[in-house]
């Protein structure tokens, strides 16, 4: 199960070197605007990432579920 975040704010790409230094897996990555990046994690993992970038100068948001929580959301 995967959950799609969205990370808003200056220098976005460096948030990837922060999930890396905590051993945290980006399963993908893309660019959605000029300063908003859309990450792609465990869903085990989330909650972590929302620890780790709470104390930063970052906007994180839940987009939503992928794979079998999507399904499992949708009934």
């Amino acid at each position: 199960m995967r959950n799609e975040l969205l990370i808003e704010g200056l220098g976005t790409e460096r948030v990837l070197g922060k999930l890396a230094r905590e051993h945290i897996p980006v399963l993908a990555a893309r660019r959605v605007q000029k300063n908003a990046l859309a990450v792609t994690v465990a869903a085990k993992d989330s909650k972590k990432v929302f620890a780790i970038l709470r104390g930063s100068c970052y906007n994180v948001k839940k987009v939503r579920p992928l794979g079998a929580a999507r399904v499992r959301a949708a009934v």
